[in-house]
């Protein structure tokens, strides 16, 4: 009997050392914890109740009482989106009571959802369906396989495509004097992980979107463009003949990730375009956001200039420029 109670102990003590809180996850206190799987929807109360646990967990200690309700509208709209279109099921909902990586993943994709569903649909975009089955082939050695993106969505003009949605946190470092060809480095290195990662689970043969929401830094876009298309430099063409200088002429070297040749393919082709929106949370009306698109030069189902409406976009014509005119 003493025996069988020490071997009952001993499995008791292991079961909760392995089942312990991990120092980084931080639960939610108000919201409401669903199991696995349950389809049942959120109530309001439930809604603004995991909200309340987002800002207090993640960011009361870093922003103003003023900026914290901001935040707190704001994703009350992403969360009641994601719900409505099927996003917001158990699995993002347990993300959002993980750790900061988890919890930033998951807020992602409301956002994403939102802004499809909500912020462009006077352009006619709408969301059309939650991580959806879609059969695809590997690029590598041509096998079919079942690929599951993030969203489904509808483009104006009642095309389809789908999303896949990525995070970069963590957040760079704050920017200090000295500090701009780092933190732009940073972003550099995150955005590639992000495309890396959202190719793998995006399907061949359809126009295909990668929605990041990266951190808000100075010198985003040439971040992104660097990341993605190549690197850019002021340069001046020279008549050999003559010795004469040309104008000044910017100047990109195809070394980002979307055009860069690996053993004579381009990985990123299934990728269309990269939509990536940063929050602004001190813009004078609420939430602001800036929006940006890079499209893929090489996508095999390239997307539309004309469905963007004013976003800027960075397009491959005869050179490498963005649609506003804000270039380097």
């Amino acid at each position: 009997m003493v025996v069988m109670f020490a071997v009952y102990l001993i499995i008791t003590v292991v079961g909760l050392w392995r089942w312990r809180p991990n120092g980084n996850e931080q639960p939610l206190a108000h919201g409401i914890h669903r199991a696995a799987g349950k389809d049942k929807n959120m109530t309001p109360e439930e809604i603004a109740a995991v909200v309340e646990d987002l800002v207090v967990g993640h960011i009361a200690k870093k922003l103003s009482p003023d900026t914290q309700d901001v935040f707190r509208r704001a994703w009350r709209s992403y969360l009641n989106a994601a719900q409505y279109c099927g996003v917001l099921d158990a699995d993002v909902e347990g993300r959002m009571r993980g750790d900061n990586t988890a919890c930033w993943s998951a807020v992602a994709e409301c956002m994403a959802c939102w802004y499809f569903k909500e912020k462009l649909a006077p352009l006619g975009f709408s969301v059309e369906a939650a991580k959806p089955s879609v059969r695809t082939f590997s690029q590598r050695d041509g096998t079919a396989r079942e690929s599951v993106p993030d969203m489904q969505i509808r483009l104006p003009g009642a095309r389809v495509a789908y999303v896949e949605v990525k995070s970069t946190w963590p957040t760079v470092r704050h920017v200090q004097l000295g500090m701009v060809d780092s933190v732009i480095g940073d972003v550099v290195k995150k955005v590639k992980g992000c495309l890396d990662a959202a190719c793998r689970q995006l399907p061949s043969g359809h126009p295909n979107i990668v929605f990041i929401v990266p951190p808000a830094v100075p010198f985003l876009r040439d971040a992104l463009v660097t990341a993605l298309v190549g690197k850019q430099e002021l340069g001046r063409t020279i008549n050999i003949e003559t010795g004469e200088l040309g104008q000044l002429e910017r100047v990109i070297h195809d070394t980002g990730a979307m055009v860069k040749l690996i053993q004579g393919k381009r990985p990123y082709t299934r990728v269309g375009a990269i939509v990536c929106v940063v929050e602004n949370p001190l813009a004078p009306s609420g939430m602001g956001y800036e929006e940006l698109v890079v499209h893929n030069p090489f996508a095999a189902c390239p997307l539309a200039e004309d469905i963007w409406g004013a976003i800027p976009q960075f397009l491959a014509r005869r050179y490498y420029n963005w649609s506003d005119g804000k270039n380097l």
